[in-house]
C-alpha cells in the first residue's frame, strides 16, 4: 500500500510539474504572413495547420495565440464575394468560399486566430474592409503588422508560394 501511494505521489507531483513549466513557459505566439493564393496550401498550412498546431498546444496545456497577416495573393480567401473584384476569375476558391467561411469563422472561434489585411493591397486591388468577413481587421500594412507581431514576442512564419 506504501508503494502504491508513493507510486501516486510521485506520478501526481510530476503531473504537477509538468502542468507548471507549461503554464511558466506562457502562451506560444505565432504571426504568419501569408501570401500565397494557392487553395491547397492554404487549406493544408492554414485551415489545417493552425488547427493542429493550436490542439497540440491546448494538449499540453498551454495558450495558442495566432495572427495572420494577409497580403501579396492571398486576399480572396477572405472576400464575402469575388466579384467585382481582381479574383472574380477565381473559380477554385468560388467553390470553396462557403467551405472556407466556415472555417476561418472556426478558426476565430475556437481557436482565437486573428486576421489582419494590408491596406495597402487592398487599396492597389480596389478592395475596401467591408468586402472581407467579419474579423478579419485592415491594418495600415503588413510590413509593419509583421515588425509590430514579432517585437511582442511572435515567432514568425512564412505561407507563401514555393
Amino acid at each position: 500500500m506504501k508503494k502504491f501511494l508513493l507510486s501516486m505521489t510521485s506520478a501526481l507531483a510530476l503531473f504537477a510539474t509538468t502542468a507548471d513549466s507549461a503554464a511558466a513557459a506562457g502562451p506560444a505566439k505565432v504571426v504568419v504572413q501569408l501570401t500565397t493564393g494557392d487553395l491547397k496550401t492554404f487549406e493544408s498550412r492554414i485551415l489545417k495547420g493552425l488547427t493542429r498546431t493550436a490542439e497540440h498546444y491546448a494538449k499540453q496545456g498551454r495558450e495558442f495565440e495566432a495572427v495572420v497577416v494577409v497580403h501579396g495573393d492571398a486576399y480572396p480567401f477572405f472576400l464575402k464575394a469575388l466579384d467585382g473584384t481582381p479574383y472574380a476569375g477565381k473559380k477554385d476558391i468560388r467553390a470553396a468560399q462557403v467551405r472556407l467561411k466556415t472555417a476561418i469563422q472556426r478558426l476565430q472561434k475556437d481557436h482565437g486566430v486573428r486576421f489582419e489585411v494590408c491596406s495597402v493591397g487592398m487599396e492597389k486591388h480596389g478592395l475596401e474592409a467591408g468586402q472581407f468577413y467579419a474579423g478579419v481587421t485592415p491594418v495600415a500594412s503588413a510590413f509593419i503588422a509583421l515588425v509590430d507581431w514579432q517585437n511582442r514576442g511572435y515567432a514568425y512564419l512564412p505561407v507563401t508560394d514555393g
